[in-house]
Formats: C-alpha cells, sequence, structure tokens
C-alpha cells in the first residue's frame, strides 16, 4: 500500500485502507533525512483495525508529513 502527500500541510493523523489485519512495515519514507526531506520520527510498524476505508476492509493510521510519498508492506516477522 502507498499514499501521497503532495501538498505543503501535514496529517498527523491519517487512515488508510489496507487489505488484511496484518501488521504492516513501512518500507520507505521519502521524509527521511537520507532523502533530503525532514528526518522527523516516524513509527516503523502499523496494525490494521478491521474499520472499512477506500474500498478496503481493514484500515490504520499513519503519520503523513508534507510533501512525502510512503510505501507500506506487510510485515512477515510479526505473528499476529
Amino acid at each position: 500500500m502507498a499514499v501521497c502527500n503532495f501538498s505543503a500541510a501535514a496529517h498527523p493523523v491519517f487512515r488508510l485502507g489496507v487489505p488484511s489485519g496484518a501488521s504492516y512495515r513501512l518500507a520507505l519514507n521519502s521524509d527521511a533525512a537520507d532523502y533530503g526531506g525532514s528526518g522527523a520520527a516516524m513509527p516503523r510498524r502499523f496494525k490494521a483495525e478491521r474499520s472499512p476505508l477506500h474500498g478496503q476492509p481493514f484500515s490504520m493510521e499513519v503519520v503523513l508529513p508534507p510533501l512525502t510519498f510512503l510505501l507500506f508492506e506487510p510485515d512477515a516477522s510479526v505473528e499476529d
């Protein structure tokens, strides 16, 4: 799952629809200092909950910095 924020406004709580109730790992964060971003602290893992959104049966809350691309993948290292 991926989400982009092309605006200059941050969204400290942004809900994103996901296909399963798994835990998700933040695989890429364009706001990281390595990519010239702010380098602000960001959780590495997110847990989905059964709250349908965006045509998906689950959703999770993420922090969405301004001018950022975030890529999430299911976290196989976490046992549900």
